[in-house]
């Protein structure tokens, strides 16, 4: 019998299943891929208005990815990128010195000397009694859920990838979200648009539970009345206290209604004057939301680079792209986006998602 009788036979078969194992690989590492990307397909379906079984199809694929931890896998990748690793930690908890109980023995916990020991057996059993009986466990602070039905309301920022990333993130985890912005507009000059009157008719509106909203950049000016008339001037020494009133009034409105507030703070802008004039105001709403119960997200740090200095660029996946617009204020696309994480971080100490 001929050798290489039987060597077409295995020729054959191995024609027959490599194609179909070569598909299969393709579709696996397609698959990761997307799973990878899933953050960008989603976005780039939602601005170019894709179908809605595409849009659902990249919805799907950014709940895996986040599910499996991809997701927090690349927000690894970013910090180590952009040299910000430190802001990833993962520390031990340490408890103050206490006294346990095991086993109807009284364990106390070592203090911060560790050659430092206690004999058991020297402590009396009425101080271990009195040890045991008044122990009481530190209180837990239990963040309320993410309210379901959200309104983002501002001006440039809001309006233009900031908020639009919000309203994207929101939506994502299933929150019922409107937003609603106006260039060059704030709370300074009610007699050009009038937020005191459009908020909470939003509000209503929607019904929302939760208004986000960002102010302040164009609010440093003089304080006009609703019919055009003089308030308080920019430079009166009065004015701080005049616009610390007319924000925390503002944010009142929605407080009083059992409405949680979310205040957004201006970041760091190049103009030196500009800086210190926001700073101010960032510092007077801060106290305010303090005094009303409202959570104040501040952006002031994350517009900084590592040495303290205005962020003019931001490295994404070892490519660099500009963070500003050359004005010095308004965010790029990419600045923008990397502004809304900064947000929905802080709010995740406050809220669960």
């Amino acid at each position: 019998m001929p050798i290489d009788k039987y060597i077409p036979n295995k020729l054959e078969i191995r024609q027959s299943i490599a194609p179909a194992s070569i598909f299969i690989i393709n579709w696996i590492v397609l698959f990761v891929l997307a799973l990878f990307f899933a953050d960008e397909l989603r976005y780039k379906a939602e601005e170019r208005q894709s179908s809605s079984s595409v849009i659902w199809i990249a919805k799907s694929l950014q709940s895996t990815a986040e599910a499996v931890g991809i997701k927090q896998t690349k927000t690894i990748k970013r910090l180590i990128a952009e040299d910000r690793l430190n802001e990833v930690s993962y520390t031990e908890e340490s408890l103050p010195s206490a006294a346990t109980a095991t086993d109807n023995k009284i364990i106390v916990s070592k203090s911060n000397d560790p050659e430092s020991k206690i004999n058991e057996e020297l402590v009396p059993e009425s101080l271990k009694e009195h040890l045991f009986n008044n122990l009481e466990a530190p209180p837990v602070f239990v963040k309320p859920n993410l309210p379901e039905k959200i309104l983002l309301i501002g001006a440039s920022s809001m309006r233009s990838y900031m908020g639009q990333r919000l309203e994207l993130e929101f939506s994502v985890l299933n929150r019922d979200t409107h937003r609603s912005a106006k260039l060059g507009t704030g709370l300074s000059r009610p007699d050009t648009f009038n937020w005191f009157e459009v908020a909470p008719r939003l509000a209503k509106e929607h019904q929302s539970e939760l208004v986000i909203m960002q102010f302040i950049g164009n609010d440093g000016q003089s304080l006009i009345n609703p019919d055009g008339t003089i308030h308080t001037l920019a430079r009166s020494p009065l004015w701080d206290e005049a616009y610390s009133n007319r924000f925390g009034s503002f944010i009142q409105q929605f407080t009083d209604l059992g409405i949680e507030v979310v205040v957004i703070g201006m970041p760091m802008v190049e103009n030196q004057a500009f800086r210190a004039r926001l700073k101010n105001m960032n510092e007077l709403i801060a106290s305010q939301c303090s005094s009303k119960g409202a959570l104040f997200v501040s952006l002031w740090e994350a517009s900084q680079n590592k040495n303290g200095e205005l962020r003019t660029e931001i490295r994404i996946d070892h490519r660099t792209y500009a963070f500003r617009h050359p004005d010095g204020i308004h965010f790029t696309k990419q600045g923008g986006y990397f502004m809304a994480n900064v947000i929905l971080e802080q709010m995740s100490s406050h809220y669960r998602f």
